[in-house]
């Protein structure tokens, strides 16, 4: 992705700069239904707007899996310049099948950093 291709929408998630609270949580769905994340890994990576990675497939926690509830909590480096990010979550089935969410067209969760007040 590059900065002329960066989306218009408004940022579906924001944390302050260097903050580690509140985590990004998600609800994984297949056509509208929750997906079954039994026995599934899953991980988060980000990327800036210039496609730089931040987070590289970094684990993270399945709250309830029968409900595909997920989250990731960031680390304060994770979150150290603000900006916009893109984010996504990937799950591995097991057995070589894996998913990446969210599944739209966009692929990808518009988290924004906010600049702190010093």
């Amino acid at each position: 992705m590059s900065v002329t291709d960066l989306p218009t929408r408004t940022p579906d998630f924001h944390i302050g700069e260097g903050q580690t609270y509140p985590a990004l949580a998600a609800t994984l769905k297949e056509d509208g239904v929750a997906k079954d994340l039994t026995a599934s890994t899953v991980t988060f990576s980000m990327k800036n707007v210039y496609g730089a990675t931040v987070i590289d497939s970094a684990s993270a926690t399945l709250i309830v899996a029968a409900d595909g509830t997920v989250k990731y909590t960031f680390l304060a480096a994770d979150t150290a310049d603000p900006g916009l990010y893109y984010g996504h979550f990937e799950v591995d089935f097991g057995g070589g099948s894996t998913a990446i969410w969210p599944s739209s067209k966009d692929h990808y969760i518009v988290i924004e950093i906010i600049d702190m007040i010093e």
